[in-house]
């Protein structure tokens, strides 16, 4: 799965900076691109993926 996660990140890296290049200003690509980091390197810690398990666990109600 780290894999997917370290796309995640790389995918994010690349979002911000079309962003901020763009001339536009498209804070959307940014907003998008900060989540998506946030999310993989959250992923990387150790435990998370048990942490999000008992997340979908609470809220399904098994």
């Amino acid at each position: 799965m780290g894999f997917w996660y370290f796309l995640l990140l790389g995918l994010g890296i690349i979002l911000i900076v079309r962003g901020i290049a763009s001339r536009a200003k498209q804070g959307g690509l940014i907003l998008v691109g900060l989540v998506m980091i946030g999310v993989s390197i959250f992923m990387f810690q150790d435990g998370s993926a048990d942490l999000v398990a008992n997340w979908f666990d609470q809220i399904t109600g098994r």
